[in-house]
């Protein structure tokens, strides 16, 4: 781990930090303290969404918008620096992609576990430090 990420909280090694620091300092740099604030208490409530939309798809075997959905939700989180979250997203948009059915719930709960993580580190004001 560099010292520009923030600690997996579940010490997972290897993992992607919950927040990019890198990302977060050009963030704050750009929209200040509060703007980002905004920006990442936005892009979560929109992910809640799309979460919730996955879960329907998944349920239906809609593989497709799966794939939409997670994409989505990749662009926004990499956008913030939820690195995390964009791994998970990314990873079940690929499974979607490539068909890979028994793969998606494993995904989905691994994407919903990395959306709780950014939450809770969104909550607890860590921009990345």
């Amino acid at each position: 781990m560099s010292a520009t990420d923030t600690p997996d909280p579940n010490g997972r090694s290897g993992a992607p930090p919950v927040r990019d620091v890198a990302t977060v300092d050009d963030l704050l740099g750009v929209f200040g303290a509060d703007g980002l604030q905004r920006l990442t208490d936005r892009m979560l409530d929109e992910a809640a969404g799309r979460l919730r939309r996955i879960g329907a798809a998944l349920a239906r075997g809609d593989g497709w918008a799966v794939r939409e959905e997670a994409h989505a939700l990749r662009s926004a989180a990499g956008f913030v620096g939820f690195a995390a979250l964009q791994a998970a997203a990314g990873a079940l948009e690929d499974a979607a992609a490539q068909g890979a059915g028994d793969r998606l719930a494993a995904l989905g709960r691994r994407l919903s576990a990395a959306y709780a993580d950014a939450r809770r580190a969104a909550a607890a004001g860590t921009q990345g430090a």
